[in-house]
């Protein structure tokens, strides 16, 4: 158990940094293009093209973080509807992870085709193959499958032991 424990511990670290790495490059970028664009009155050709692309890489990161740190948008609509029916609180939790694993599994399935497309394409500016690019959409699917196979196992555990429940966690 301490290997996957060590595992999770460095894909975390590691999804940590790209994201705070892909943010301030983009914020970089961005100002260079803005300060090239009106100040200099000579606009880089390539930094709108880069700025794109790390904010696709930003979104995909940030969406396996939010994930593991429980961060999303959440309508409660529906599972405070079901509270009021009295089903279990696990049964309504599991059913949502049961559809982040589906959409886990979406961004990789999916996802690996897309990066195989982007072998033969290259970016128009920057001359980068695309396939850098899109292969963030299969790796954040793996980050939010085992992020989302981690929040399955906590919500098992506090089930069966609620005191040891941490005082921050929802409900």
């Amino acid at each position: 158990m301490t290997i996957i424990k060590t595992v999770k511990k460095v894909l975390d670290k590691v999804s940590d940094i790209a994201l705070t790495i892909c943010m301030t490059a983009m914020a970089v970028v961005v100002f260079w293009q803005v300060f090239s664009r009106f100040v200099i009155n000579n606009p880089s050709f390539w930094s709108e093209e880069l700025a794109r692309y790390l904010m696709i890489w930003t979104t995909f990161i940030g969406a396996a973080v939010c994930v593991r740190d429980m961060s999303h948008m959440e309508v409660t609509f529906i599972p405070d509807l079901l509270l009021k029916k009295r089903i279990p609180y696990l049964i309504i939790r599991l059913i949502a992870y049961v559809f982040m694993l589906a959409l886990g599994y979406f961004f990789f399935r999916y996802g690996m085709d897309y990066a195989k497309m982007g072998v033969s394409a290259t970016a128009p500016t920057i001359q980068l193959r695309m396939n850098y690019i899109y292969m963030i959409i299969p790796i954040s699917g793996v980050i939010i499958i085992v992020n989302v196979v981690e929040k399955i196992i906590e919500e098992i555990y506090y089930y069966k032991h609620p005191e040891t429940r941490p005082e921050k966690t929802y409900k």
